[in-house]
């Protein structure tokens, strides 16, 4: 089974590929408004899904990256939480 972490490091990898192989072919033009298209417009085949670059960002790596910092986050805050009671209950023993 593949982690988590290696699957968002694919995502990440193909986007950065695809996106230099756009400015390699000369498909990536230097106005914003045809920087927007190209991102929007190109669909590749990555993963066994045809998908764009600003959905491969969008829908795919963002999205990763943001359920793995509130799954950080969530983790983080159990640890602090159970570090406090631990801390707690000491103090009521040193007190009785």
């Amino acid at each position: 089974m593949v982690s988590d972490a290696k699957k968002l490091a694919f995502w990440i990898n193909a986007y950065n590929v695809l996106a230099i192989k756009g400015i390699i072919d000369g498909l990536s033009p230097s106005s914003l408004l045809g920087r927007f298209s190209y991102f929007k417009s190109n669909d590749y085949e990555v993963g066994g899904q045809v998908i764009s670059l600003h959905d491969l960002e969008r829908d795919i790596i963002i999205i990763n990256l943001i359920l793995k910092f509130r799954l950080k986050q969530a983790t983080h805050s159990v640890k602090e939480q159970a570090e406090l009671r631990s801390k707690t209950n000491e103090e009521r023993e040193d007190n009785i």
